[in-house]
């Protein structure tokens, strides 16, 4: 699933009053990014910490911290050690319910359409897997 993975480090700066960090990724890496990238995120403070998001533009290319993990870990208003990978694929959570929500661009690029079923291969807590699921 991982296509590029990339090393350096950097600041993460409160990107708001609730408490959501944001780091910019340095501009001799800003070519292999682009705004929407499904990325995996590894931060090494004094814990490592591992997430999924997507690229934004906020000043230049970076990735939101998410508020709990950027107060729990005490990142924001530090430099630390980031490592992201850019994902062929996407990150989806799958709902209580069971659902995993395709995210509304890559639906449409897909052509989605109920009554299909579709092969998704993912990893569920750190195990490779593949289902068959049909489309509602």
């Amino acid at each position: 699933m991982d296509e590029e993975h990339l090393s350096f480090k950097t600041y993460v700066k409160k990107a708001n009053s609730r408490g959501t960090g944001f780091f910019h990724i340095p501009d001799r890496f800003s070519d292999k990014f682009q705004v929407g990238d499904q990325v995996s995120i590894k931060i090494h403070s004094e814990e490592t910490v591992k997430y999924s998001s997507k690229i934004r533009n906020w000043g230049g290319l970076g990735v939101y911290v998410p508020k709990k993990i950027a107060g729990k870990y005490n990142l924001n208003h530090s430099t630390c050690k980031i490592e992201i990978n850019k994902l062929n694929g996407f990150h989806a959570k799958i709902g209580s319910d069971g659902r995993v929500y395709i995210p509304n661009r890559r639906g449409k690029k897909l052509n989605l359409d109920e009554e299909k079923i579709i092969e998704i291969e993912g990893r569920i807590k750190g195990k490779n897997e593949t289902v068959f699921w049909p489309v509602n």
